[in-house]
C-alpha cells in the first residue's frame, strides 16, 4: 500500500501531464540526418541526426501527403532543423522521444503543423 503511494506521489510530482496542443514549449535541433524511415502501418516518419540519441517522429506524415522515399532520398546525409516540442519529463526524459512541429530543409520550412511544402 505505502509502495503505491509512493509511485503515485512520484507521477503526480515529477510527471506533469503531456498537452498535445499549440502551449507545449518548442525547442530547435539541427543535425545531419542519419536515419529517416517510416511505418504504413502508422503514417508516423521517423528521424535520427548524428550525434544526437533521441529519435523524433512526425506523426502521420504519410496521410499529410509526405512522401517518405523522397523525403528520405533528399534528407538522408544533409542538414535539416527540427522544432520538436520540448517535454523535459514524462517519458521524453528517458527516452530520447521528440514529437515534431516544423521541419526546415535548406532554409525552406518544408513541414509546420499539419502544412506540408513540397521539396524544391
Amino acid at each position: 500500500m505505502m509502495a503505491g503511494l509512493l509511485v503515485l506521489a512520484f507521477f503526480v510530482l515529477f510527471m506533469p501531464p503531456i498537452y498535445h496542443d499549440s502551449a507545449e514549449p518548442e525547442r530547435t535541433v539541427a543535425g545531419v540526418v542519419t536515419q529517416l524511415d517510416w511505418s504504413e502501418e502508422s503514417q508516423d516518419l521517423q528521424i535520427r541526426l548524428a550525434g544526437d540519441s533521441s529519435h523524433y517522429y512526425l506523426n502521420r506524415a504519410l496521410g499529410m501527403g509526405i512522401d517518405g522515399a523522397k523525403w528520405k532520398a533528399s534528407m538522408l546525409g544533409d542538414t535539416v532543423t527540427l522544432e520538436v516540442v520540448h517535454r523535459p519529463w514524462g517519458l521524453a526524459r528517458w527516452t530520447g522521444v521528440g514529437p515534431i512541429r516544423g521541419v526546415i530543409f535548406h532554409g525552406d520550412t518544408v513541414y509546420r503543423t499539419g502544412r506540408v511544402r513540397p521539396l524544391k
